[in-house]
């Protein structure tokens, strides 16, 4: 939802880019599969891919894309952002949790988070627990500079490459 929201404030409704959103596991919040659904049919740029895609196609999709973006509250490792990065992609991601490992200032763009404790038990996440909140103004700025940038996305697709090249 956030990443839907900061593409919505970095990008006017006729500017020519597109957001696909690739998400499972969505048949457990129902709410939230409505809510992307509605967005997706309210923006004709955002496409919403659920559930499951084969390795073949999901290589397609990874080559077709200029940036992959991922506002995460808390990530294991991050493999979807180590892949980009392993594609040559252009990452913009939240600076917390497994991928730190990996993700720098040089090569991916970094947005702002706010470190929030839980108020409630969520999935594998207890009350009283921490996560990262993203901000989506950091984040619809750094898409911005990503697309209006050919330079940028290159060098950060090549430093990305490079560090997970020697991983």
């Amino acid at each position: 939802l956030g990443v839907a929201q900061a593409f919505r404030a970095a990008f006017p409704e006729h500017e020519a880019v597109r957001l696909f959103l690739k998400i499972g596991n969505l048949e457990f919040q129902p709410d939230l599969n409505a809510h992307l659904a509605d967005l997706a049919k309210a923006d004709p740029r955002i496409t919403l891919l659920t559930g499951y895609l084969s390795r073949p196609d999901l290589w397609t999709l990874m080559a077709s894309i200029d940036c992959f973006v991922s506002l995460h509250r808390a990530e294991g490792f991050g493999l979807g952002m180590a892949e980009a990065m392993a594609c040559g992609k252009a990452v913009i991601a939240t600076p917390w949790s497994g991928n730190v490992d990996f993700t720098r200032a040089d090569n991916a763009m970094l947005v702002d988070y706010a470190l929030v404790e839980l108020a409630r038990d969520l999935g594998p996440y207890r009350e009283g627990q921490q996560w990262a909140e993203p901000g989506l103004d950091s984040a619809a700025a750094a898409m911005r500079q990503v697309a209006e940038s050919a330079a940028l996305r290159q060098r950060l697709g090549r430093r990305g490459l490079e560090t997970v090249a020697r991983a």
